[in-house]
């Protein structure tokens, strides 16, 4: 699931974290985009741009479910050329999803089928069923079996330069959980094996800017995110035809790490000479922690900005004190809680998800 807005905002505050990947196609050329040992790929975002055009701004081609199953295989090897990874390279699909997100996902498909219904009975030409990239239905099952026997060849073709010495693993969409987390989590899994090399650059390629918090949760130095570029502020994007090969951008998060760190962490201020003279009772400050503001987008701000903010939250107020009744005054009313009805039971109230 994506947080949205949230990657024009990032690579606005910080720049330098954007590079752009320049189209290597020829393989027996050395890389040019970095050196990277691991690439993994959230393929649903492959398959959704290969088997339908957007809705809404061109016309949807009729394709066939194997023309489909090669602009597929066409895309992950364009993607594989880009980065041009030397020791492993996974490929996840999403599966069946927890139960939080299952509910948003049954609210979008109905909606995509009432769309589906009106166009139809409008007379517009009918639109591939987006619905059927779904963990279970025929097309995926076909399309896993699918890229099982074609990527179990380019293994076996040792003259394939981009598959040489590079294990491929594939977690299909019987495998429950979301691709992106599924990487996740087989990177931690290495982690904890007492062998593994902590210098290893990865990449990982997906649309959803929820991946650039999950890549900082993995504390790995070497990290980017392999992502379609956007287009600028105020121009549209053009059309998208399934299959076409786009332009790419990288996103760098040890160089956001290091924007974040610098922000968001606060040294206390040193003493002056005059407290440490007197035994530490000069004025101290307290460092101003972070803030989010939901009035300004939840964005943090400057520390001059949250300089009024922070005097009217550490104004001293009024305290009124309690007036404790004396142990001979009988309380007006009991303070210890009454006994249940011995016929009453209290309603459960149950939470449904």
């Amino acid at each position: 699931m994506g947080v949205p807005s949230f990657f024009r905002w990032l690579i606005k505050r910080y720049p330098a974290i954007l590079s752009k990947i320049v189209d290597n196609y020829n393989p027996e050329e050395e890389p040019i985009n970095g050196h990277f040992d691991n690439l993994y790929l959230d393929l649903n975002g492959v398959i959704h741009s290969c088997s339908h055009a957007d809705e809404g701004e061109t016309e949807d081609p009729q394709l066939s479910d194997n023309e489909r199953f090669r602009l597929i295989k066409e895309y992950i090897i364009f993607i594989v050329s880009l980065i041009r990874p030397t020791r492993l390279l996974y490929l996840a699909i999403d599966g069946v999803a927890p139960r939080a997100k299952m509910n948003q996902q049954r609210s979008r498909r109905y909606k995509s089928a009432d769309t589906a219904k009106k166009s139809a009975e409008s007379g517009k030409p009918a639109r591939w069923d987006s619905n059927q990239i779904t963990p279970g239905t025929p097309f995926m099952t076909a399309l896993t079996s699918y890229l099982e026997r074609e990527f179990q060849q380019c293994v076996n073709n040792s003259s394939s330069p981009l598959f040489k010495n590079l294990t491929i693993l594939f977690s299909p969409c019987c495998s429950p959980g979301e691709g992106e987390h599924k990487i996740i989590a087989f990177l931690r899994a290495q982690r904890r094996d007492p062998t593994y090399n902590p210098n290893l650059s990865h990449c990982m390629y997906g649309g959803d800017a929820d991946l650039i918090l999950l890549g900082l949760g993995t504390h790995e130095p070497q990290f980017h995110i392999l992502r379609e570029a956007i287009p600028p502020p105020g121009l549209k994007s053009t059309p998208r035809l399934p299959g076409a090969f786009e332009k790419f951008d990288i996103v760098n998060l040890g160089v956001l790490r290091a924007y974040l760190a610098r922000e968001l962490l606060f040294k206390p201020p040193a003493s002056s000479n005059n407290a440490n003279a007197n035994g530490g009772a000069g004025e101290e400050k307290e460092p101003k922690s972070p803030s989010l503001p939901s009035m300004e987008g939840a964005a943090p701000t400057s520390s001059p900005r949250l300089e009024p903010v922070m005097a009217t939250l550490v104004a001293p107020t009024e305290v009124k004190s309690l007036e404790v009744p004396s142990s001979d005054e009988s309380p007006s009313r009991s303070t210890s809680p009454a006994p249940p009805s011995p016929g009453r039971k209290k309603k459960r109230k149950d939470i449904y998800i």
